[in-house]
């Protein structure tokens, strides 16, 4: 991967390049010119794969404690305070919830003092 602003004209492309909402910005083989690094900067892309890069392997997902329930609960309790001002009736605010207990009450299994931010 090579960050943004370090793009120079004559690059080429080695894989597509989507902005955050998956519209195509640029195709692969695509050779780079002064206006695509423009748009990129502008749709807040931070870095393309170019064809001279290598292709990064996938990281290996770092072991961790499976969450008792006390855990759960417990991150539970720390989500329904950190989230008391939004409308959990939204399918995306529900899902950002959801997934907030869940690494909470994994920060809370490995140790992490996470009650102490709240």
């Amino acid at each position: 991967m090579v960050q943004t602003e370090h793009l120079q004209p004559g690059m080429r492309l080695r894989s597509d390049v989507r902005d955050g909402s998956g519209r195509l910005l640029a195709k692969a083989d695509t050779v780079l010119t002064a206006q695509h690094i423009k748009v990129f900067k502008t749709w807040g892309i931070t870095e393309v794969c170019i064809n001279d890069c290598p292709i990064e392997e996938e990281q290996p997902q770092r072991s961790v404690t499976p969450s008792t329930e006390a855990a759960i609960k417990r991150a539970h309790e720390i989500a329904d305070e950190l989230f008391s001002l939004t409308n959990l009736q939204h399918p995306a605010m529900q899902q950002l919830f959801d997934i907030s207990v869940q690494h909470i009450a994994v920060e809370l299994n490995n140790g992490k003092k996470r009650d102490q931010h709240v």
